[in-house]
């Protein structure tokens, strides 16, 4: 396996690790970037990835290391932070992170299992009955674009920022119905159908971003 990117830049081409000359420390979350000058030098820049990506994917490169173009890399050489990087955060359940994606999946998985509805198995969306149910499908039907657009511009974090706001929708969607105490069959099923879709859109989004979902968790 070979490996080309922008952390080597960073590591052994000199390329400066920060994005500005007039912050001596960043504060996630409460430094604004808008209030200062960058300086342009830094190289983990969309620019400068879809170039490494390009040339990987002439030349052979079966993966691309771009470690430094994410937020908590600015400013870390040579510099103090109050937060680099939190574990706890990255594992949460709640909020942008992988785990809260694959919860999401389980969850559903688990109201499938509690109707006695494999998960591959074909259903209907016979109707549309309350305003999450609808939300929840508006999102699934523009997801084309969002792949789309991720495509043609070479940008994963539509297809992260897409899968949690469709994750959100459904937890939205769960809290206001009672799916599996639904004494209306005709609807128990269409909603059945509709968590079944949101899973294979869920699952679609993760295998896109190389993340295997899990049955349980």
């Amino acid at each position: 396996v070979k490996y080309i990117g922008v952390w080597w830049e960073m590591i052994g081409a000199g390329k400066p690790w920060s994005y500005t000359n007039d912050l001596p420390s960043v504060h996630l979350g409460i430094t604004d970037y808008t209030k200062v000058k960058p300086h342009g030098l830094h190289p983990a820049n969309n620019a400068n990835v879809r170039r490494y990506i390009d040339f990987a994917a002439k030349h052979g490169f079966s993966q691309v290391l771009i470690e430094g173009w994410n937020i908590g890399w600015e400013d870390w050489y040579g510099k103090s932070k109050d937060y680099v990087f939190d574990l706890s955060k990255f594992f949460s359940f709640e909020g942008k992170t992988g785990t809260y994606l694959l919860y999401t999946i389980t969850r559903i998985n688990s109201i499938l299992k509690k109707a006695g509805v494999p998960v591959d198995q074909p259903l209907s969306l016979t109707g549309v009955y309350t305003d999450s149910e609808r939300e929840l499908l508006l999102k699934i039907l523009m997801g084309g674009d969002v792949f789309q657009r991720a495509l043609a511009e070479k940008a994963p974090n539509y297809l992260c920022e897409n899968a949690y706001q469709l994750a959100n929708l459904f937890s939205k969607f769960y809290h206001d119905n009672h799916i599996i105490d639904e004494p209306n069959d005709a609807k128990k099923q269409s909603w059945l159908a509709l968590i079944a879709l949101v899973r294979q859109v869920l699952c679609k989004h993760l295998d896109l971003l190389g993340i295997e979902t899990v049955e349980h968790m």
